[in-house]
């Protein structure tokens, strides 16, 4: 028996429909994709939830401005990155606020002119890099740099009732560096002669150095302080 026409139309026309309904969901959802070179804000928390430190990455680098505060809130440091690299001005500050170093930086080196001041707001430094110098800039770190030691030096002469035969080694002073700069600890580690040793040693206290700053904040740090004698005339 032949069936109906209808009921032979009906199953095509359905066919078709599902056809069409899933054609047209397929065109209203496409892939989804990602872009690995966009900006993604990084942020870190202390435990009392203030922020520690704040920047972007971009291709796992950083990227544009970061900065990074002390627990109190006041700000610690804050620099401009261009592919990983700082590029631009680098400022630090004390934990009161007081700006303690600042300068600039291209390719992760430092360039121009380089501040640094005391937490009273006095200038206790100023140097010059230039290209060829090759001094690093790194984040959260500034290495110390000793503000007087031609003045201390010139203070102290070869002993008198020494004959001196050409050039002498220096007297090497290891120096254990306070958070303001000062000299906490000091040791004489090697001298040419005893008298020479004898007469730096009631100078090394006048000794002032920048701030090092490790992890973001002034930290202590040990360094060693050649002694250089000058002939008496």
């Amino acid at each position: 028996m032949n069936k109906h026409p209808l009921t032979r139309t009906i199953p095509a026309i359905f066919s078709i429909s599902l056809l069409l309904l899933w054609s047209s969901c397929q065109t209203q959802s496409p892939p989804a994709t990602s872009d690995a070179s966009a900006e993604k804000e990084s942020s870190i928390l202390y435990s009392n939830g203030k922020m520690a430190e704040s920047g972007f990455y971009r291709d796992s680098v950083k990227t544009g401005l970061w900065k990074f505060w002390y627990p109190s809130g006041h700000q610690a440091e804050e620099a401009s990155f261009k592919a990983g690299n700082i590029e631009g001005t680098h400022t630090f500050w004390y934990t009161g606020g007081q700006k303690l170093a600042e300068g600039s930086s291209s390719g992760g080196f430092r360039t121009g002119k380089w501040t640094w001041w005391s937490e009273s707001g006095k200038e206790l430094l100023s140097k010059t890099y230039e290209p060829e110098d090759s001094v690093s800039d790194a984040w959260g770190s500034l290495v110390t740099q000793i503000i007087n030691l031609d003045k201390v030096t010139a203070k102290i002469s070869f002993p008198s009732h020494l004959k001196r035969s050409g050039d002498l080694a220096p007297v090497q002073v290891r120096v254990l560096i306070g958070t303001e700069g000062q000299v906490k600890k000091s040791e004489i580690t090697s001298a040419p002669l005893p008298e020479m040793a004898k007469a730096v040693s009631p100078h090394i206290s006048d000794l002032r150095f920048t701030p090092h700053i490790s992890a973001h904040r002034p930290s202590q740090t040990w360094v060693n302080v050649p002694f250089y004698f000058r002939t008496l005339k």
